[in-house]
């Protein structure tokens, strides 16, 4: 017997397995009808889906002091073996593209990516055309592409995160003047925006220090939103929805000299049920830069567009 399950337009059958039960009788002569009878099988479909266990990873960059942590490692699972197209892209932290690389590799495997971001074209110094990247931080994106229906991505198309300055609000000496171990800087990130048709599922804000290290994270719906009474800095739609959040810096992780430290947006999507393998996406991460001036005062800086 053969049958179908046309049409299957874009895999409508995700990754999971599936039970085909049939039924059937049949008439024997001079003895009536024989059954019903039923037998059923599973199949399990596995249709190309692109992961990265790296997918938190903020690409570090700044060949002058020596700091090149720029590769990163992806996993294409697939039923069929096959030949795909994989286009690999950097981006600056304000969502810019600044180094795409496609080649042919064969699924199912597992593959990484070594290189650096010194490959694109800068005005830098902004009087020179330079090809050597701005010390900075970047992320990544894989898109795996078999034909017209079958890819897949390890980032959201569904969510947008577009971040905002970032302002100074003062310092918290937590009520104890003469204790120190509990005092913050406030700061406050003004109007990033989520652009999406659903909420975000989850997000977080990273800090990281002059040395481009990671030194502190909060969970976005713990910190004190500033918009309205029930924001809890996930909410998102189409046109853009807005927050401004106050992120409290612990004083003990800044140093005291003159130096930019930055806010990197973390967020994921909340469109499991849209995909193949029913995973939450991660947003392409964005960031916020401050500078933290000890005695005089801290100035923001706008980054992002959309």
């Amino acid at each position: 017997m053969t049958f179908s399950f046309a049409p299957m337009i874009d895999f409508a059958m995700h990754n999971a397995p599936y039970r085909i039960t049939v039924q059937w009788r049949y008439g024997v002569y001079m003895k009536g009808q024989r059954g019903p009878f039923q037998t059923s099988i599973t199949i399990h479909v596995q249709n190309l889906v692109v992961t990265s266990p790296d997918v938190g990873k903020v690409l570090r960059w700044d060949p002058e002091r020596g700091i090149a942590d720029t590769s990163f490692s992806y996993n294409i699972e697939c039923a069929q073996k096959k030949q795909v197209q994989v286009k690999v892209r950097i981006y600056g932290m304000n969502r810019n593209l600044v180094y795409e690389l496609t080649e042919q590799k064969i699924c199912p495997g597992s593959y990484s990516f070594t290189g650096t971001v010194n490959t694109g074209y800068y005005e830098y110094p902004p009087d020179e055309w330079s090809n050597i990247a701005p010390a900075g931080l970047y992320t990544f994106d894989v898109e795996v592409i078999a034909n017209p229906y079958d890819r897949d991505a390890v980032r959201s198309q569904s969510l947008t995160v577009v971040p905002g300055p970032v302002e100074y609000l003062g310092y918290d000496d937590g009520g104890t003047p003469d204790d120190e171990s509990d005092d913050n800087h406030l700061y406050y990130l003004r109007w990033y925006a989520l652009y999406s048709g659903r909420d975000a599922s989850y997000g977080e804000i990273w800090l990281y220090d002059p040395d481009l290290e990671r030194v502190q994270i909060w969970i976005v719906p713990v910190l004190q939103c500033v918009v309205h009474e029930n924001c809890d800095g996930l909410t998102a739609n189409p046109n853009g929805e807005t927050h401004c959040i106050i992120i409290p810096v612990p004083v003990s992780l800044i140093t005291s000299k003159a130096v930019i430290y930055r806010f990197v947006l973390h967020f994921y999507d909340d469109y499991a049920d849209s995909y193949k393998n029913h995973q939450i996406k991660s947003a392409l991460e964005v960031n916020q830069f401050a500078y933290f001036l000890p005695i005089l005062y801290i100035e923001g800086i706008y980054q992002g567009t959309k």
